[in-house]
């Protein structure tokens, strides 16, 4: 049964076609590269900000 949409290589970076959900992972087998193993299907917290974003801010007395 194919997938319902492609996945992206983290090697590549190419659409693949070749993965399944394996409980909080993906396991790609990419097609193009040859890529085989499993990734993090979990976003990072915070990963769309940079490091000055999370600081606190600085309080004025």
């Amino acid at each position: 049964m194919r997938p319902s949409h492609p996945e992206t290589c983290p090697n590549c970076g190419k659409r693949t076609w070749n993965w399944y959900y394996l409980s909080a992972r993906i396991w790609i087998e990419c097609e193009h590269c040859g890529f085989k193993d499993t990734v993090s299907n979990t976003p990072v917290s915070g990963a769309n900000s940079d490091s000055t974003t999370r600081k606190m801010p600085l309080s004025k007395a």
